[in-house]
């Protein structure tokens, strides 16, 4: 699993969302957004999934 699904499910788990929906797209794109902004570290796309 990479950082950006550890932090995605992670939240999903958090927010007890399901993995179908809405709200999961717009968190993995904020996520993939991120990683191309450069963060690259585990601690900082959950921080970033924590804020959307």
């Amino acid at each position: 699993m990479d950082m950006i699904e550890r932090a995605l499910h992670a939240e999903l788990q958090r927010r007890t969302v399901s993995t179908k929906s809405q709200e999961t797209e717009a968190l993995a794109a904020k996520l993939i957004a991120a990683y191309q902004a450069g963060v690259r570290d585990d601690f900082g796309l959950s921080i970033v999934a924590g804020l959307s």
